[in-house]
Protein backbone atom coordinates (compact mmCIF):
# COMPACT_ATOMS: atom_id res chain seq x y z
CA UNK A 1 0.00 0.00 0.00
CA UNK A 2 2.66 1.85 0.57
CA UNK A 3 3.82 2.42 -3.48
CA UNK A 4 -0.01 2.99 -4.12
CA UNK A 5 0.01 5.99 -1.63
CA UNK A 6 3.00 7.26 -3.10
CA UNK A 7 1.62 7.20 -6.81
CA UNK A 8 -1.69 9.09 -5.71
CA UNK A 9 0.04 11.64 -4.64
CA UNK A 10 1.95 12.51 -7.80
CA UNK A 11 -0.94 12.33 -9.45
CA UNK A 12 -2.00 16.05 -8.52
CA UNK A 13 1.50 17.36 -10.04
CA UNK A 14 0.95 15.38 -13.39
CA UNK A 15 -2.01 13.66 -14.11
CA UNK A 16 -0.80 12.26 -17.82
CA UNK A 17 1.39 10.12 -16.29
CA UNK A 18 1.78 6.97 -14.03
CA UNK A 19 -0.09 4.01 -14.00
CA UNK A 20 -3.85 3.25 -13.10
CA UNK A 21 -4.06 4.47 -9.11
CA UNK A 22 -6.03 3.13 -6.31
CA UNK A 23 -9.72 4.43 -5.78
CA UNK A 24 -9.57 5.82 -2.45
CA UNK A 25 -5.75 7.76 -3.25
CA UNK A 26 -7.45 9.61 -6.58
CA UNK A 27 -9.43 11.18 -4.17
CA UNK A 28 -7.02 12.20 -2.36
CA UNK A 29 -4.81 13.73 -4.54
CA UNK A 30 -7.24 15.37 -7.24
CA UNK A 31 -8.37 17.74 -4.52
CA UNK A 32 -6.07 20.41 -5.66
CA UNK A 33 -6.06 20.63 -9.41
CA UNK A 34 -10.32 21.01 -9.52
CA UNK A 35 -9.64 23.75 -7.18
CA UNK A 36 -6.84 25.31 -9.44
CA UNK A 37 -9.14 24.22 -12.08
CA UNK A 38 -12.38 25.99 -10.65
CA UNK A 39 -9.88 29.68 -10.25
CA UNK A 40 -9.03 29.82 -13.55
CA UNK A 41 -12.46 28.74 -15.17
CA UNK A 42 -13.70 31.71 -12.73
CA UNK A 43 -10.67 33.79 -14.12
CA UNK A 44 -11.72 33.42 -17.51
CA UNK A 45 -15.58 33.95 -17.34
CA UNK A 46 -14.64 37.07 -15.60
CA UNK A 47 -12.41 38.29 -18.34
CA UNK A 48 -14.96 37.00 -20.99
CA UNK A 49 -17.71 38.99 -19.00
CA UNK A 50 -15.72 42.07 -18.75
CA UNK A 51 -14.74 41.77 -22.92
CA UNK A 52 -18.44 41.73 -23.50
CA UNK A 53 -19.11 44.60 -21.57
CA UNK A 54 -16.64 46.72 -23.23
CA UNK A 55 -17.37 45.25 -26.72
CA UNK A 56 -21.21 46.51 -25.96
CA UNK A 57 -20.02 49.65 -24.76
CA UNK A 58 -18.10 50.10 -27.88
CA UNK A 59 -21.16 49.28 -29.87
CA UNK A 60 -23.45 51.92 -28.11
CA UNK A 61 -20.70 54.11 -28.88
CA UNK A 62 -20.20 53.97 -32.21
CA UNK A 63 -24.30 53.88 -32.77
CA UNK A 64 -24.68 57.20 -30.42
CA UNK A 65 -21.52 58.99 -32.82
CA UNK A 66 -23.50 58.01 -36.03
CA UNK A 67 -26.45 59.46 -34.69
CA UNK A 68 -25.00 62.59 -33.85
CA UNK A 69 -23.17 62.39 -37.64
CA UNK A 70 -26.77 62.28 -39.13
CA UNK A 71 -28.22 65.34 -36.95
CA UNK A 72 -25.12 67.21 -38.39
CA UNK A 73 -25.91 66.17 -42.23
CA UNK A 74 -29.58 67.49 -41.33
CA UNK A 75 -28.19 70.95 -39.71
CA UNK A 76 -25.70 71.42 -42.78
CA UNK A 77 -28.56 70.47 -45.21
CA UNK A 78 -31.38 73.21 -43.31
CA UNK A 79 -28.61 75.28 -43.72
CA UNK A 80 -27.73 75.40 -47.07
CA UNK A 81 -31.51 75.33 -47.83
CA UNK A 82 -31.58 78.87 -45.50
CA UNK A 83 -28.74 80.31 -47.70
CA UNK A 84 -30.93 79.80 -50.83
CA UNK A 85 -33.83 81.03 -49.16
CA UNK A 86 -31.64 84.19 -48.27
CA UNK A 87 -29.73 84.28 -51.53
CA UNK A 88 -33.32 84.66 -53.55
CA UNK A 89 -34.70 87.10 -50.97
CA UNK A 90 -31.59 89.55 -51.83
CA UNK A 91 -32.36 88.95 -55.26
CA UNK A 92 -35.84 90.32 -54.52
CA UNK A 93 -35.07 93.38 -52.91
CA UNK A 94 -34.64 96.35 -54.06
CA UNK A 95 -31.75 99.59 -53.03
CA UNK A 96 -34.09 101.07 -51.33
CA UNK A 97 -34.21 98.19 -48.51
CA UNK A 98 -30.76 98.98 -47.05
CA UNK A 99 -31.90 98.14 -43.60
CA UNK A 100 -33.20 94.83 -44.61
CA UNK A 101 -29.90 94.07 -46.33
CA UNK A 102 -28.11 94.48 -43.36
CA UNK A 103 -30.33 92.37 -41.71
CA UNK A 104 -30.06 89.82 -43.93
CA UNK A 105 -26.11 90.04 -44.62
CA UNK A 106 -25.69 89.81 -40.33
CA UNK A 107 -28.02 85.97 -40.64
CA UNK A 108 -26.16 84.91 -43.56
CA UNK A 109 -22.57 85.69 -41.57
CA UNK A 110 -24.14 84.07 -38.41
CA UNK A 111 -25.01 81.01 -40.46
CA UNK A 112 -21.12 80.38 -42.15
CA UNK A 113 -20.56 80.52 -38.14
CA UNK A 114 -22.87 78.16 -37.33
CA UNK A 115 -21.82 75.86 -40.30
CA UNK A 116 -18.06 76.53 -39.70
CA UNK A 117 -18.86 74.97 -35.85
CA UNK A 118 -20.53 72.05 -36.50
CA UNK A 119 -17.79 70.84 -38.93
CA UNK A 120 -15.42 71.16 -36.30
CA UNK A 121 -16.92 71.13 -33.07
CA UNK A 122 -14.79 68.64 -30.70
CA UNK A 123 -13.87 68.93 -27.01
CA UNK A 124 -11.35 71.91 -27.28
CA UNK A 125 -14.40 73.99 -29.06
CA UNK A 126 -16.82 73.44 -26.30
CA UNK A 127 -14.43 74.53 -23.49
CA UNK A 128 -12.67 77.54 -25.24
CA UNK A 129 -16.32 78.71 -26.86
CA UNK A 130 -18.70 78.98 -24.08
CA UNK A 131 -18.54 82.91 -24.47
CA UNK A 132 -18.98 82.27 -28.57
CA UNK A 133 -22.02 80.60 -28.00
CA UNK A 134 -23.44 83.10 -25.32
CA UNK A 135 -22.64 85.84 -27.49
CA UNK A 136 -24.31 84.13 -30.15
CA UNK A 137 -27.94 84.15 -28.18
CA UNK A 138 -27.31 87.31 -27.57
CA UNK A 139 -27.14 88.60 -31.30
CA UNK A 140 -30.09 86.32 -31.76
CA UNK A 141 -32.40 88.41 -29.17
CA UNK A 142 -30.99 91.50 -31.03
CA UNK A 143 -32.00 90.32 -34.47
CA UNK A 144 -35.66 89.42 -32.65
CA UNK A 145 -35.77 92.72 -31.52
CA UNK A 146 -35.12 94.28 -34.26
CA UNK A 147 -37.87 92.53 -36.58
CA UNK A 148 -40.17 95.44 -34.94
CA UNK A 149 -38.09 97.98 -36.69
CA UNK A 150 -37.27 96.64 -39.59
CA UNK A 151 -41.65 96.30 -40.09
CA UNK A 152 -41.95 99.52 -39.93
CA UNK A 153 -39.02 100.27 -41.55
CA UNK A 154 -40.55 98.48 -44.95
CA UNK A 155 -44.00 98.12 -44.22
CA UNK A 156 -44.49 97.55 -48.14
CA UNK A 157 -42.46 94.37 -47.94
CA UNK A 158 -44.61 92.11 -45.68
CA UNK A 159 -43.84 89.44 -47.84
CA UNK A 160 -39.90 89.84 -47.58
CA UNK A 161 -39.78 90.57 -43.94
CA UNK A 162 -42.70 87.52 -43.11
CA UNK A 163 -39.77 85.13 -44.92
CA UNK A 164 -36.55 87.15 -42.49
CA UNK A 165 -38.69 86.01 -39.27
CA UNK A 166 -38.96 82.37 -40.80
CA UNK A 167 -34.86 82.25 -40.90
CA UNK A 168 -34.83 84.14 -37.71
CA UNK A 169 -36.96 81.64 -35.73
CA UNK A 170 -35.11 78.46 -38.01
CA UNK A 171 -31.92 80.25 -35.86
CA UNK A 172 -33.22 79.99 -32.92
CA UNK A 173 -33.86 76.27 -33.39
CA UNK A 174 -30.39 75.49 -34.96
CA UNK A 175 -29.33 77.18 -31.68
CA UNK A 176 -30.88 74.89 -29.22
CA UNK A 177 -29.90 71.92 -31.64
CA UNK A 178 -26.35 73.11 -31.68
CA UNK A 179 -26.96 73.37 -27.89
CA UNK A 180 -28.06 69.54 -27.66
CA UNK A 181 -25.05 68.57 -29.58
CA UNK A 182 -22.45 70.28 -26.95
CA UNK A 183 -24.54 68.02 -24.13
CA UNK A 184 -24.29 65.06 -26.50
CA UNK A 185 -20.55 65.72 -26.79
CA UNK A 186 -20.08 65.89 -23.08
CA UNK A 187 -21.60 62.46 -22.28
CA UNK A 188 -19.87 60.74 -24.93
CA UNK A 189 -16.56 61.91 -23.20
CA UNK A 190 -17.89 61.55 -19.73
CA UNK A 191 -19.06 57.88 -21.22
CA UNK A 192 -15.21 57.46 -22.28
CA UNK A 193 -13.63 57.73 -19.32
CA UNK A 194 -15.92 55.30 -17.55
CA UNK A 195 -14.68 53.03 -20.12
CA UNK A 196 -10.79 53.67 -19.26
CA UNK A 197 -11.68 53.26 -15.60
CA UNK A 198 -13.35 50.00 -15.88
CA UNK A 199 -10.71 48.39 -18.30
CA UNK A 200 -7.87 49.53 -15.79
CA UNK A 201 -9.84 47.58 -12.67
CA UNK A 202 -10.46 44.39 -15.24
CA UNK A 203 -6.27 44.24 -15.71
CA UNK A 204 -5.69 44.58 -12.00
CA UNK A 205 -8.24 41.71 -11.37
CA UNK A 206 -6.90 39.36 -13.56
CA UNK A 207 -3.47 40.22 -12.51
CA UNK A 208 -4.71 39.57 -8.65
CA UNK A 209 -6.24 36.35 -10.57
CA UNK A 210 -3.48 35.27 -12.25
CA UNK A 211 -1.26 35.86 -8.49
CA UNK A 212 -3.78 33.60 -6.99
CA UNK A 213 -3.45 30.86 -8.99
CA UNK A 214 0.60 31.09 -9.66
CA UNK A 215 0.08 30.56 -5.49
CA UNK A 216 -1.92 27.41 -5.62
CA UNK A 217 0.23 26.20 -8.17
CA UNK A 218 3.00 26.41 -5.58
CA UNK A 219 1.03 25.29 -2.85
CA UNK A 220 0.44 22.16 -4.40
CA UNK A 221 4.30 21.62 -5.45
CA UNK A 222 5.28 21.52 -2.26
CA UNK A 223 2.28 19.45 -0.98
CA UNK A 224 3.56 16.22 -3.40
CA UNK A 225 7.23 17.02 -2.19
CA UNK A 226 5.92 17.00 1.65
CA UNK A 227 3.85 13.47 0.37
CA UNK A 228 7.04 11.88 -1.45
CA UNK A 229 9.00 12.36 1.41
CA UNK A 230 6.84 11.09 4.08
CA UNK A 231 6.20 8.19 1.99
CA UNK A 232 10.09 8.01 1.58
CA UNK A 233 10.89 8.34 5.20
CA UNK A 234 7.77 5.22 5.97
CA UNK A 235 9.71 3.44 3.04
CA UNK A 236 13.03 3.77 4.74
CA UNK A 237 12.98 1.68 8.06
CA UNK A 238 11.88 -1.67 6.71
CA UNK A 239 10.93 -2.21 3.16
CA UNK A 240 7.14 -3.58 2.31
CA UNK A 241 5.80 -5.92 0.31
CA UNK A 242 4.13 -3.98 -2.94
CA UNK A 243 0.62 -3.81 -2.61
CA UNK A 244 -1.03 -5.32 -6.02
CA UNK A 245 -2.08 -2.88 -8.54
CA UNK A 246 -6.15 -2.56 -8.84
CA UNK A 247 -7.21 -1.55 -12.48
CA UNK A 248 -10.53 0.38 -12.35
Amino acid sequence: MAEGDSEAGLIAANPSEGRPYQRGSRRGGGGGGRGSSVLVAVALVAALVAVAGGGYFLVTQHEELRTTKSTLEQASRRIAALEERLRLTDESLSASEEGTNEQISFWESEIRKLWDVSNKRNKSWIEDNQAALANLDKNLAAALADMDTVKSAVSRHDTAISRQQDIADRLTAIDLQMNRLVANNRDLVDKANVAAGLATRVEQRVAKNEEAVAAIDRWRASTNSRILNLESGRRSPSPQPASPDINL
